[in-house]
């Protein structure tokens, strides 16, 4: 489902609704000061212009009024008098306040104004409790990671998590970088980072991400208790305090909207909850069923097929660059399962497409501890010195394999049985040739290490060979080696045993 954003002129869609009923009648031809009306309130979409009709509200008297003068704040937007209306053009996401004058035939004034609420899209958003009332069926999907991404404190408690428990957590956090200090307890946690599959991180009561050596765990196994062994580093990025603000949320909240920073782009001067590390505001924290499946209001009064996108295709740059930036639009998985394929404000563009130019999702392997961060870029298997695309699965969606309304990680559980849809064997028939192996080891801990999606194996070089790498060396050649296909099981000696391997399949 698509939407126009350009500035189209059109007659308002929302009724302006009258605060209060008229404190008087109107006698303008009586002589009589007539009273000013009350405020009017209406609501407008950015980057469209709205026409508004305060006299159609000041009583049965209408004829021979006309309206003179209109003034807003210039970072609202644009507002002028055209054929007795007002015309309104809205610069930013918000409340805009519309002052007006009225004058009749014989001269009387009336003063009021127009309350419009500025949105960034025609729909908004519902809550997935919303579109369960009729898809029940995919309730599953509040058991998901997705849900998770980014979980908010309340009342000074842990998030309850469906499968782990983070309560434990914080008391190895030390040595942060936030000007707040160390936490002592959730109470000092704004919000939680992940912790469902996993890693956890924090957010600070400023919305920065604590960051130090001793600011993110690993998850530990089994619900074993949290311990020294599970601590991992934050890099600080820069001196000083605060040097992590949340920049997560285009792919870890639903309805996300940038704060715009640049000079003279006055379209979402927001932060969520005014927090000074956030940078913009959120509908709904973690991915939720919208986030996907695009805002849901009209199809929610009225569901059909054609007012709801069943599997999204991505937003373009031009959408994104629009006066909306993309609020309310469905994101595909593509768009933040890449990591050479991340667009971010001001430009929105790719680092893949500022080099190969276009307007595409995904790009080149990079370098990433967490394969399934890059999952598009692993599909698509670029040449990371041409960017083109070469890889067996590039056509491949993740739906193909995927339920994504089920946890994969968690697919041994009654409420995620189904969420893988095809496994491995389903396509790929051929036997080992190697009964080690074949004994061992499944498919994905040689072909999908930390769940990459680069599948194709080359241990014809050792790991840190250029060979494995663009010609910059900036950017991996879109196979595994044998530090990824290998170590996961031969941790002291996976280069020496990689390069005496003939063929493990027959």
């Amino acid at each position: 489902m698509k939407h126009s954003w350009a500035g189209t002129k059109r007659e308002s869609q929302f009724a302006l609704i009258a605060v209060a009923m008229m404190s008087a009648t109107i006698a303008g031809c009586s002589g009589q000061a007539p009273t000013s009306p009350e405020p009017l309130t209406t609501s407008a979409v950015i980057g469209e212009v709205t026409m508004i009709n305060p006299i159609s509200h000041i009583g049965d008297d209408q004829d021979g009024w006309r309206l003179d003068v209109v003034a807003v704040e210039a970072e609202k937007g644009v507002a002028s008098v055209e054929n007795n209306r007002i015309r309104f053009q809205p610069r930013q996401i918000g409340v805009a306040r519309l002052d007006y004058t009225l004058t009749s035939a014989q001269g009387a004034q009336r003063h009021s104004y127009v309350e419009v609420t500025v949105q960034a899209h025609h729909l908004s958003y519902v809550g997935s409790e919303a579109c369960l009332t009729c898809h029940i069926d995919q309730e599953s999907f509040l058991l998901t990671g997705h849900n998770f991404k980014l979980s908010p404190i309340k009342d000074g408690q842990a998030p309850e998590l469906p499968y782990t428990d983070v309560s434990g957590a914080l008391k190895f956090v030390k040595g942060v970088n936030s000007s707040q200090g160390d936490p002592q307890g959730f109470e000092d946690v704004s919000h939680v980072i992940g912790g469902y599959m996993r890693t956890v991180m924090f957010l600070d009561k400023n919305g920065y991400i604590f960051a130090g050596d001793n600011a993110r765990l690993d998850l530990p196994a089994d619900g074993e208790p949290f311990g020294p062994e599970h601590i991992i580093p934050v890099p600080t990025r820069g001196d000083g305090h605060d040097t992590r603000p949340y920049v997560c949320g285009r792919c870890h909240t639903t309805g996300w909207l940038d704060y715009t920073k640049q000079p003279g782009d006055l379209r979402h001067r927001q932060r969520q909850n005014d927090l000074p590390g956030m940078t913009g505001t959120f509908e709904q924290p973690g991915v939720q069923c919208e986030a996907c499946h695009g805002a849901g209001s009209e199809h929610i009064a009225m569901p059909t097929k054609e007012n709801i996108t069943r599997v999204a295709q991505g937003r373009s740059r031009a959408t994104l660059l629009s006066p909306g930036m993309g609020f309310g639009e469905a994101i595909s998985c593509g768009e933040c399962h890449s990591e050479d394929g991340q667009r971010h404000y001001p430009s929105f563009m790719s680092h893949y497409n500022k080099d190969f130019g276009g307007d595409s999702l995904g790009g080149r392997v990079t370098e990433y501890a967490y394969g399934g961060r890059y999952t598009l870029d692993g599909l698509l298997g670029m040449d990371p010195d041409t960017g083109i695309a070469e890889g067996a699965k590039r056509d491949f969606q993740c739906t193909d394999c995927h339920n994504p309304h089920k946890s994969t990680v968690n697919r041994d559980k009654p409420e995620h049985a189904g969420a893988l849809k095809t496994a491995c064997q389903d396509c790929h028939t051929m036997a080992f040739n190697d009964k080690a192996h074949e004994k061992m080891a499944a498919c994905t801990d040689c072909h999908m290490p930390t769940s990459a999606h680069i599948f194709k194996i080359d241990l014809s070089e050792p790991s840190d060979s250029a060979y494995h790498y663009s010609a910059d060396g900036r950017y991996r050649q879109p196979w595994l080696r044998a530090v990824e296909a290998c170590k996961r099981c031969h941790q002291q000696d996976y280069e020496q045993r990689a390069r005496t391997l003939t063929t493990v399949h027959k």
